[in-house]
């Protein structure tokens, strides 16, 4: 087609698209040697041969990302799980602390040592002293009747009963004594333990058994 020849020769060289006869789309590349004897090099390519690899990149690409996805959106579960726990662990926490807190029973947790390492505010309240003058204290101090040696008597038998009760007084401010029942308790926690002891005033009982 002298037509065709002419409008390509005059493009010089161009890509386009067409459709052969089959109805399959190829690229079709051609270049214009510019000499007094004009000669068309066409060159055509299959579409679907070309795309194919990048069609297979595409693939492996979408595939990865789903996969990424995948990934993310179970790690995000699992984070989304493990805030919720912990929100719930803070929960109880905060509930039981309050408890602690709050209750009539007097409270205090000493050290292997006998330092005090926590009170509530029953004993503050009680014994005259602060929370914070409480924890400069060890548990000697406010119990009298029990030495150095009675603790760490006490302390070795809470490793095999892990719960044992006495009566001892409660030296106040004040200076008075209060009678009390104490309980000791071992609690361990990963590589610490700590004696746990509640303490009801007894002054009550002592005077109706007289």
């Amino acid at each position: 087609d002298s037509l065709t020849f002419e409008q390509m020769r005059l493009k010089r060289h161009s890509t386009m698209m067409q459709v052969s006869a089959k109805g399959d789309e190829q690229l079709l590349t051609f270049l214009v040697n510019q000499s007094q004897l004009p000669l068309i090099i066409t060159i055509k390519h299959d579409l679907d041969l070309i795309l194919e690899p990048f069609h297979e990149q595409m693939l492996t690409r979408i595939m990865v990302a789903l996969g990424l996805m995948a990934v993310v959106s179970s790690l995000l579960y699992i984070l989304l799980r493990q805030i919720r726990r912990l929100e719930d662990i803070e929960g109880r926490l905060f509930l039981t602390q309050h408890t602690v807190d709050e209750s009539p029973d007097l409270t205090l947790w000493c050290d292997p040592s006998g330092l005090i390492r926590y009170s509530n505010k029953s004993l503050a309240a009680l014994s005259g002293f602060s929370r914070q003058e409480l924890l400069n204290q060890h548990f000697v101090d406010l119990f009298a009747e029990i030495n150095d040696q009675t603790w760490l008597e006490y302390w070795q038998k809470l490793q095999d009963q892990k719960q044992i009760s006495i009566e001892s007084p409660l030296h106040i401010s004040s200076g008075d004594k209060l009678p009390m029942e104490l309980t000791l308790s071992l609690i361990k926690y990963q590589r610490e333990a700590y004696v746990c002891c509640t303490a009801r005033d007894i002054s009550q009982r002592r005077i109706a058994e007289q």
